[in-house]
């Protein structure tokens, strides 16, 4: 009897035994599996912002090479002065003015009286004529473009039906078509009117 309880004692202490090992490692396996969902939870959660920066800057990209950025950018570079009218023969015209001190001039001049200039063809791609006094320059090298108003050599203003290659200071750019552009500069002689109103 004795020798069955011991024996008994000792199958127990076993079962015990690999009960608390069997817990152990359990215990062992969740923690481990917990160690990796942690793992896998925050290498996700990085991954998603790092998609997120790269949408943005992809979104940015392309916010840029758009029409709509690059005239805001113009919008916020020039002047808009709805009181400064230009005028090519009898049909006015908008014109986006820059903001620059050779525009200050020319507004200053505006003010006391419209500034009528006998401009002629030249080139084939625009039209110049005398303002009739010295106007402060900043000149750069530059091509222009169709619309582009620019002041030349100090005294004249240009406006461009087509393209060049020169050191002006742009002065501002009419807003209108090609065709319409060509249609109303493309002659001989326009007479060119600035106005402040």
């Amino acid at each position: 009897m004795y020798k069955i309880l011991s024996m008994l004692t000792i199958v127990m202490f076993l079962v015990g035994c690999s009960n608390n090992a069997l817990n152990e490692t359990n215990k062992s396996i969740e923690t481990s599996t917990k160690i990796v969902l942690e793992t896998i939870t925050e290498s996700n959660f990085i991954e998603t912002e790092i998609s997120v920066e790269e949408r943005d800057k992809v979104e940015l990209v392309e916010y840029e090479m758009s029409n709509e950025y690059n005239n805001n950018l113009e919008t916020i570079s020039s002047s808009t002065n709805e009181q400064l009218k230009f005028y090519i023969d009898e049909n006015e015209v908008d014109v986006k003015w820059e903001d620059n001190d050779s525009m200050k001039q020319i507004e200053e001049l505006a003010k006391n009286n419209p500034l009528v200039i006998s401009a002629h063809q030249y080139g084939g791609f625009e039209q110049v004529g005398e303002i009739g006094q010295n106007i402060v320059s900043n000149n750069i090298q530059m091509t222009t473009e169709i619309g582009d108003i620019v002041l030349y050599a100090g005294n004249n203003i240009v406006v461009f039906y087509g393209s060049n290659s020169w050191s002006y200071t742009k002065l501002g750019k009419i807003v209108k078509s090609s065709d319409e552009l060509k249609r109303l500069l493309n002659k001989s002689n326009v007479k060119i009117t600035i106005s402040y109103q």
